[in-house]
């Protein structure tokens, strides 16, 4: 099924990445995003579109593909890859365990907002803690970890009743659901079914999106 996804998860869990190049990112150096002997990197090359407001491109953790190179600048993590400066998202701003991680962008003229952006929930805003983990500003209970994950634990279990739009993925079109959350075991049961209904578009579709490429 592909890497897991980064999403958050309890402070002391023990799927909570504790990122090696900490002291790098406190300094303000650029480092690449290791943790847990794995990679902190983008499940497409390609960022998709919301709504015409925003590019994001959804976070994972592998060891399979190479990490991304991060600044902490002030509360957001920020990439600055090759399409332009990206900052992390928890995406929908849900605070919760569970809750997927992106990197997005403002698209031309910030008909959504602006990138940095910090106001209500602060879903942008992120701590780098003492003993190298990092967290939602404004959630300090949470970590920033792997789905299922780096550490053993049952974190993408949590959200395996999230609703899938199959037609939606198919056509590259997010939708509501595909915006709140990619959940794995969802989307294994929707390739089933379309493979059962010789639906091949839709499984190279759905199947598409849950590799690093």
């Amino acid at each position: 099924m592909g890497a897991p996804r980064l999403v958050l998860v309890a402070a002391g869990s023990a799927d909570a990445l504790h990122f090696d190049n900490a002291a790098t990112l406190r300094s303000g150096g650029t480092a690449p995003l290791t943790a847990n002997g794995k990679n902190v990197s983008p499940f497409w090359s390609q960022p998709r579109n919301a709504w015409g407001h925003w590019d994001y491109i959804d976070l994972g953790v592998t060891d399979r593909a190479q990490p991304l190179h991060v600044n902490l600048e002030g509360p957001y993590v920020v990439w600055y890859g090759p399409h332009g400066e990206m900052v992390f998202d928890v995406a929908m701003w849900k605070l919760h365990e569970g809750t997927h991680l992106v990197a997005v962008k403002a698209c031309a003229g910030n008909p959504g907002g602006p990138t940095r952006m910090s106001k209500d929930a602060c879903g942008r805003d992120f701590v780098l803690h003492a003993d190298g983990t990092i967290g939602p500003r404004t959630a300090q209970h949470l970590r920033l970890g792997a789905a299922g994950g780096a550490g053993g634990g049952a974190g993408l279990r949590t959200v395996a009743g999230v609703a899938y739009s199959l037609s939606g993925l198919a056509t590259g079109a997010p939708t509501a659901a595909h915006l709140a959350y990619h959940a794995a075991p969802v989307v294994a049961a929707e390739v089933a079914t379309a493979a059962a209904g010789g639906n091949a578009a839709a499984v190279a579709a759905v199947s598409a999106g849950c590799s690093i490429q």
